[in-house]
């Protein structure tokens, strides 16, 4: 059974505008005919520009919007039936850009206790689940501290702690890094990583940060609200040119790459990581 699937997934919604003349109403796509499928365990990206419709597919995993067309499954269940609502968000955990949106409590234990509370889980189960989530995020040490005396990228490793004492086969983050300075963002990756390669938890990660999207398994790109690139990290990056056309960036060593290649320089298409940069010209000095 897959984690997630979507099969002709659209979304239509209606914009409205003030004229001279009154009110106008527009229909609009955000979602057009997505076909997706991602398994269990796997670290998926979803790139795309402002407006192109990544955040819109996020809140569908999350049974926050409907399908206006086409089906959405989480862990097999059809996110259009409303009895399944309460255990796809139980599925399908989602973390959103701005920590300070998400922290409840005035404390950081009972902030983390807040989701499992309102669950119905027991208060022993409750207090191993929020000491095993502190120390999944390596938090444990500000249990009991005030949230608002905490760093950004220890707010979202807050939140990140929340959404994981709930138990759930799946997280969203929608641009979970956007707001954090660099050490913030390296500590959220870090934990975003250990979560998928130590814990199996699906990770489904939607950024404009390229040097974070290398990491995950697959790459999916919407544009315009359709699905229009998909593979391995490799596959996504070496289209330098596809993706500029998307209005997209890639990584600083393949942009750097594929300039060389245009000067005539023998190096490979998917370099993603400067030791990949090194050791292909390494081999290019080797062969001269």
């Amino acid at each position: 059974m897959k984690m997630v699937k979507a099969e002709g997934l659209t979304y239509e919604y209606t914009k409205i505008t003030e004229t001279d003349h009154g009110t106008e109403e527009m229909k609009m796509t955000a979602l057009q005919e997505v076909d997706i499928a991602i398994e269990k365990g796997e670290f998926i990206v979803v790139l795309g520009h402002n407006g192109s419709g990544k955040s819109t597919f996020a809140k569908h995993i999350n049974a926050l919007l409907r399908p206006t067309k086409g089906t959405l499954w989480v862990k097999g269940m059809d996110t259009r039936e409303e009895e399944r609502v309460w255990d796809i968000r139980q599925t399908a955990g989602m973390v959103f850009q701005n920590p300070d949106n998400q922290l409840v409590a005035t404390v950081v234990e009972e902030d983390i206790a807040f989701g499992p509370e309102n669950m119905g889980v027991a208060p022993a189960e409750i207090r191993q689940r929020v000491d095993e989530a502190l120390a999944t995020v390596r938090m444990s040490e500000f249990a009991t501290y005030t949230p608002t005396k905490l760093s950004g990228g220890q707010k979202q490793r807050i939140a990140i702690a929340g959404v994981l004492a709930m138990k759930p086969d799946c997280i969203i983050m929608d641009e979970p890094t956007a707001m954090l300075d660099p050490i913030g963002r390296r500590e959220v990756m870090e934990t975003i990583e250990r979560l998928n390669k130590e814990e199996g938890i699906t990770i489904i990660l939607i950024t404009h940060y390229m040097d974070e999207a290398v990491r995950g398994d697959k790459i999916y790109v919407i544009d315009g609200g359709k699905l229009v690139m998909q593979g391995t990290p490799k596959e996504i990056f070496s289209e330098v040119e596809m993706l500029k056309h998307y209005g997209l960036d890639v990584p600083q060593v393949t942009e750097v790459a594929h300039l060389l290649r245009q000067e005539g320089i023998d190096l490979p298409k998917d370099i993603l990581t400067i030791e990949e940069m090194v050791g292909a010209i390494c081999q290019l000095k080797s062969t001269i």
